[in-house]
């Protein structure tokens, strides 16, 4: 208990070494090094002490010979007073356990593969640092993350932290807590049909070439309608880049009645988007790398529909929860 309690830890450290601990038994911890001493010489056991007991170099040793002497010399009854607060604190951890385990089923709400923190939530509750590192410490993030993410609660931008299998995306309404790695690379191909279907783990995109007088235009940003004709197949499907830019749909420059030409990192900054909305939105390029769909957000201007436009390429999005 004192070597944790120098060094840190939390509730869990403070009653030392537990007598059981799943199928391992520690039968002689109730007993001092003394009653064990007068034991083995009453019963005429023989026993042979380890050579290093001695040395100090040893964290153990330095507080058995030179922490507890002192300790015993303001309280004669040491060894009683530490037991007595062995069992008052791991009856304490119990009822902490029980408090932690109704927070994670208040706190914790799972979405898909990911997980998500209401900060509004988060806030009202009592001992948030607390309650914070604890929900997040099995997925490998340490106090100092959780006491900083606490401090980072009243600020709007965007914050990430990392542990070794997960990492944190700090948001203003919600903390998310993710697989580590970014799937950047994936890439998906789609050639040129009169209807096709694909299907992605967070939603399915549908395809049809019909001609202009066979369609309504549908405004919902789940859909896209764009001039056939303007486009070079294969179409293919991937996550944004840094570099990438188009020319947003309804988007005119100053004082101009033409459509101006923007970066996607400055779209998303203007549209005040979340870094997990960034990393989460889908870009739809033809063959010429061009821009043609933020994918459930706006078309590239020079793929709209116009008047003379024959054939139309209508796409849409359904979240696999609506499928």
């Amino acid at each position: 208990m004192l070597i944790n309690l120098t060094k840190g830890c939390g509730i869990g450290g403070l009653h030392g070494i537990a007598p059981k601990q799943g199928a391992v038994l520690r039968p002689l911890l109730a007993f001092t090094r003394q009653q064990i001493e007068a034991f083995a010489q009453k019963q005429q056991i023989a026993f042979r002490e380890d050579a290093s007991n001695a040395e100090d170099k040893y964290i153990r040793n330095k507080i058995r010979h030179q922490v507890v002497p002192a300790l015993q010399h303001i309280n004669p009854q040491l060894e009683r007073t530490f037991a007595d607060n062995f069992r008052r604190f791991a009856d304490a951890e119990i009822l902490y356990r029980q408090a932690i385990e109704q927070y994670r089923k208040k706190l914790l709400q799972p979405r898909g593969k990911d997980i998500r923190i209401p900060v509004l939530l988060l806030k009202k509750t009592p001992a948030a640092t607390t309650v914070l590192y604890e929900l997040l410490q099995p997925y490998g993030f340490h106090a100092a993350q959780s006491t900083d993410i606490i401090a980072h609660l009243q600020h709007s931008e965007s914050k990430q932290y990392f542990s070794d299998s997960h990492r944190l995306v700090q948001e203003p309404r919600f903390l998310w807590i993710l697989a580590k790695n970014i799937q950047e690379s994936e890439r998906f191909l789609i050639e040129k049909k009169r209807q096709w279907r694909l299907q992605l783990p967070d939603f399915v995109m549908n395809g049809k070439i019909k001609t202009a007088a066979a369609t309504t235009i549908n405004p919902n940003p789940r859909y896209a309608f764009l001039d056939a004709e303007k486009i070079e197949f294969p179409l293919t499907l991937r996550r944004w880049e840094q570099g990438d830019y188009f020319y947003p749909f309804g988007m005119k420059k100053p004082k101009s009645d033409k459509v101006g030409k923007k970066k996607l990192s400055k779209y998303f900054k203007d549209e005040k988007w979340t870094l997990l909305q960034r990393e989460q939105v889908w870009i739809l390029q033809d063959a010429a790398k061009r821009v043609v769909w933020v994918v459930g957000t706006r078309i590239d201007q020079r793929f709209a529909v116009q008047e003379k436009s024959k054939t139309i390429l209508q796409l849409n999005i359904k979240h696999i929860a609506e499928v």
